[in-house]
């Protein structure tokens, strides 16, 4: 076996023999030329794995060294003439010519490498031309070395070549002489062959090597400060951070990009092979650039005259949409070239497939196939069809042109295109894709959670984790926040919210119409452009992906809203026109449509006359009840509704007053319900957790618990109800009064606060002293500022419905202040704990007793008092109702054994809601609709017994222990010692004390 080694100046091709010479030998041509021995790795192990192997010292092997034979050298070609035809151009400035090459030795010059070959038939290794038959050189009498060749240009132009003459078999090589000296004369310069052809194809090598060099210093240039692969092999692209109930069902989702990162085993194989077709069928054949794909894509943008279709493949997309950016730049078509190889040879074909299912943007803020699965679909990744997973891939070349949520018509052609290319290129039969193109697609919108099921829940949570983690990290890393809330008992909340308060709202009057139309045309012009309106939208409701018709006419729905006109308006009716439909709507339905005046109660008043309330030309709001006026009570054998085709509907307009709610489980603090108004997208205010508001006789209790606390009252003390003034520290008067300006006298402690009376809770405030109020407001908890005066005591602080809430807590478990708190846990999405709620034990701000006799007056408060109405539960509840002055505010706060919850209405910028408008009116009915159902009658329990209280009958009249009294309990050591023998019955002390 012998390694072959070609001269590239001359041609002479010389043999070596095993053993070789080592790497870094040099070899020198009977043409002078100096050639340096080079081996690659790879060769060197070929070598050896055949038994060879190499000499051990470098060496410089002349022709006439062993081991090494030479093929015949041509012939010299006769001395050129001095006289020429025509100069000719020469490139030799640029690429010298091989024959010129070959006359010397250019140290200055990286040598060749040697070709390694095998032996073959020497039939097989003369390709080229054979050499000449010319006669040999004349002999110098007296050679000498010819001297190192000078690096200087040849001549501008060369002579003509001499007619080439018959090709005839090469002679025989004149026997090699006994020694050379290092450096051999140079042969001479051979003639000139070829003419035209030979400098075309001179021409044509030098612009090869020109276009080789020029294409490797491109790539050097453009390989410069590339972005590294990291990134694509530990996969954590920007992805859902998702907000749970403690159940684990999804509340919301917080992101900027939607996307859910999903395994390759979850893809079905025909969605991968859908995207394959549509845009890189040759996927597993190239090496991260298609060139013949290239030249397809070419051919068709011409004949399209367009750019119909693209040459990136899928992995010059991932490095794309991954590394780059996408800037329509050659520039960065380089990159994303040289990425692409360096991404083949870095990853397997799965995993360039997986990072660009999960990355790619696929419209509607759909990043990565499982994200467009919901958004388009409503299922997961691996529910898809072939129909829906080939919608899908047509998608990525325009998705927004695509969408199926815009235009119907092109996402179903680019449809067709994706399945065809999947029959074309082998992934489909001709009848799976028929019947793929059959299947009836039912595309949705599915929007984002976060502001349908639990709103300001969710955001409470939301502004949490920003505060907490980095805005970046919540919105881009996929967290997981499982927070406290029950998402059934959170809605229940919400629909206790929203629909009190607007039936409050409506209480209060007709604030008026949305606007007026003037004129007929007005009128119909509007109505015209509804009834378009309402039709497209019946065309979506029916299919999302608007694929049908748009129908003739619209429909209604029973229980929607709808934007309505007044067309005819009587005493006890008014005709509204909804499109191309008519409603009647009935004065006993409108019972609410006076004019507001806060100066009346709206308990006494009553709207008697439709045309007083409403005009033509309104623009109105109405809700639907009946899609037949006669299958409503109100108008069922009304005359003028049988009269026409009309529907029943009432008349609706958008609550000015707000509403918030807060319950949590008194057991472990877990807050169930969070709701911060009636409307998230009107507001984000949190009226539950931030805002400040006046918390009027919900204040009381903690007066009372301070009072009983102190010793200096008990349940039955004597507390006179009668108007009093006090001199305040400006020395003004103020004179505080009860609701309706009624007094009862002497009545119990029990009494004055069932019945919520002002009066006596500031004389008992008084007696108490105000530091010892202040200091147990802070002992539950209270961290707001608070009015250091009397009017404290009548709730004239303000304070939040969460610090509230959470000081009555003390009140129902006896002493222990629960803290209230919102989330379990937040995950990394790798599953690392961030946080974790700690169980903290409950600390006692409150003696037990003094906190279960507070709770026995709340008790009584509910069922006995101004919060009676909760008798209606049947349930063991207790509660305080809470009215600031002028109707400002109204409050309900109360309690089971298990949870608590608080309730609050009024207006954002406060103002009043009207003579009548207590907490127990406005307020304790959400309380009641939320309780309902929190806390069902099977749940149910009464509360503990008091700790360490005594209980003793109390005439109530007198405050004294009497035999068929009202029992009451007592902080051991306060039971009045005075006692009456019967209630009613006067004592001995009374005939000495009394006057008769």
């Amino acid at each position: 076996m012998a390694l072959k080694i070609t001269c590239p100046s001359c041609g002479r091709v010389h043999r070596l023999h095993n053993p070789y010479p080592p790497p870094g030998s040099e070899l020198q041509c009977h043409c002078g030329r100096i050639l340096s021995l080079s081996f690659s790795p790879k060769a060197m192990a070929q070598i050896r794995a055949r038994g060879e192997s190499f000499q051990d010292q470098v060496q410089r092997i002349t022709p006439d060294m062993a081991p090494m034979d030479m093929a015949p050298l041509a012939p010299a070609l006769p001395p050129e003439p001095t006289q020429w035809s025509a100069p000719v151009p020469d490139l030799s400035d640029a690429l010298p010519d091989p024959d010129q090459r070959g006359t010397y030795v250019d140290h200055g010059v990286d040598e060749e490498a040697p070709t390694v070959m095998e032996d073959v038939p020497p039939e097989l290794l003369d390709m080229g031309d054979e050499p000449f038959q010319l006669p040999p050189p004349v002999q110098e009498p007296t050679p000498a070395p010819a001297p190192p060749p000078a690096l200087t240009a040849p001549p501008v132009s060369a002579p003509p070549r001499p007619p080439r003459p018959p090709r005839v078999a090469p002679a025989p090589a004149p026997p090699a002489p006994p020694s050379l000296p290092a450096t051999t004369p140079a042969p001479a310069p051979k003639r000139r062959r070829g003419g035209c052809l030979s400098r075309l194809l001179k021409l044509g090598v030098a612009a090869v090597i020109l276009g080789g060099v020029g294409a490797g210093g491109v790539l050097y240039t453009f390989s410069q400060d590339l972005p590294t692969l990291e990134t694509l092999s530990n996969y954590r692209p920007p992805t859902v951070t998702l907000v749970k109930d403690h159940e684990g069902r999804i509340l919301g989702e917080i992101y900027e990009q939607r996307r859910y990162v999903v395994e390759f085993d979850a893809f079905p194989q025909h969605l991968k092979d859908a995207f394959l077709a549509a845009e890189d069928a040759n996927f597993y054949n190239h090496g991260g650039v298609d060139p013949m794909g290239i030249v397809r894509a070419m051919l068709r943008n011409l004949s399209k005259g367009e750019m119909a279709q693209g040459a990136s493949t899928i992995t010059q997309q991932v490095a794309r949409n991954f590394l780059l950016t996408s800037e329509k730049k050659l520039s960065r078509k380089i990159r994303e070239a040289i990425l692409a190889t360096r991404i083949e040879e870095a990853f397997d074909k799965e995993h360039i497939l997986y990072l660009y299912l999960n990355q790619i943007y696929l419209g509607s803020g759909a990043y990565g196939v499982e994200a467009a699965a919901r958004i388009y679909f409503d299922k997961h990744v691996e529910e898809l069809t072939l129909a829906e997973s080939a919608l899908l891939a047509g998608l990525p070349q325009r998705p927004s042109d695509y969408s199926p949520h815009r235009h119907w018509e092109k996402a179903r052609a680019r449809q067709g295109y994706v399945l065809g290319q999947m029959v074309q290129k082998g992934f489909i039969t001709q009848a799976e894709s028929d019947a793929a193109r059959a299947e009836d697609i039912r595309v949705v919108k599915t929007p984002n959670p976060i502001r349908i099921l639990a709103p300001y829940f969710t955001e409470h949570v939301r502004r949490h984790l920003v505060e907490t983690y980095g805005f970046d990290r919540v919105y881009n890393e996929g967290l997981v926040a499982t927070t406290t809330c029950d998402l059934d008992l959170q809605q229940v909340a919400q629909e206790a919210v929203t629909r009190n308060v607007t039936e409050m709202d409506a209480n209060l009057g007709w604030r008026g119409p949305i606007e007026t139309l003037e004129g007929d045309a007005a009128i119909q012009a509007r109505l015209d452009a509804q009834e378009q309106a309402m039709r497209e939208q019946d065309q979506f409701l029916a299919d999302n992906a608007r694929r049908g018709p748009v129908p003739d006419v619209s429909s209604l729905r029973e229980g929607e809203r709808f934007e309505a006109v007044v067309l005819e308006v009587e005493r006890k009716h008014a005709v509204v026109g909804v499109g191309v439909h008519k409603a009647m709507i009935p004065l006993s339905w409108t019972k609410w449509g006076f004019e507001p005046n806060p100066e009346r109660s709206w308990r006494y008043r009553s709207n008697d006359n439709m045309e007083s309330t409403l005009k033509r030309g309104d623009v109105v709001t109405v809700t639907v009840e009946n899609l037949n006026s006669q299958d409503a009570k109100a108008l069922e054998g009304y005359g003028p509704a049988t009269e026409g085709t009309y529907a029943a509907a009432r008349l609706y307009q958008d609550p000015a007053l707000q509403g918030a709610m807060l319950a949590f489980d008194l057991n472990d603090g877990r807050v169930l319900s969070m709701v911060g108004g009636v409307d998230i997208e009107d507001s984000e205010y949190n009226r539950a957790y931030q805002a400040q508001r006046q918390v009027g006789s919900t204040f009381k209790p903690i007066v009372y618990a301070t009072a009983i606390d102190e010793k200096a009252f008990t349940p039955g003390s004597i507390v006179l109800d009668a108007p009093v003034t006090y001199n305040t520290l400006d020395e003004k008067l103020w004179k505080p009064g009860n609701y309706g300006e009624e007094y009862l006298g002497n009545i119990t402690l029990r009494k004055a606060l069932a019945l919520s009376r002002n009066v006596c809770t500031v004389r008992v405030l008084d007696v108490v002293g105000l530091d010892a109020v202040y200091n147990m407001a802070r002992n539950l908890g209270i961290e707001s500022h608070l009015e250091l005066d009397l009017s404290m005591g009548l709730g004239s602080s303000s304070l939040t419905m969460f610090e509230l809430a959470r000081a009555y807590s003390a009140f129902a478990t006896y002493g222990d202040l629960v803290e209230p708190w919102f989330i379990e846990k937040v995950e990394d999405r790798d599953g690392t704990v961030l946080e974790q709620h700690k169980v903290t034990p409950p600390r006692r701000v409150l003696d037990p007793t003094v906190a279960g006799i507070t709770t026995w007056l709340l008790r009584e408060v509910a069922t006995a008092g101004t919060g009676a109405r909760s008798n209606q539960l049947g349930l063991h509840v207790a509660g305080k109702t809470g009215t600031t002055n002028d109707f400002k505010d109204g409050w309900f706060v109360g309690f089971s054994p298990d949870i608590i919850a608080a309730a609050w209405v009024g207006y954002d910028r406060p103002q009043s809601m009207g003579v009548s408008s207590t907490g127990g009116r406005v307020a304790l009915p959400i309380w009641m609709d939320y309780m309902r159902e929190a806390y069902p009658k099977e749940r149910d329990r009464p509360f503990p017994e008091i700790p360490g209280a005594v209980w003793a009958p109390i005439d109530e009249s007198t405050g004294r222990v009497a035999t068929g009294g009202r029992g009451m309990p007592f902080v051991p050591g306060t039971v009045p010692q005075n006692v009456a023998t019967e209630v009613g019955q006067t004592s001995a002390e009374d005939l000495l004390t009394k006057e008769f």
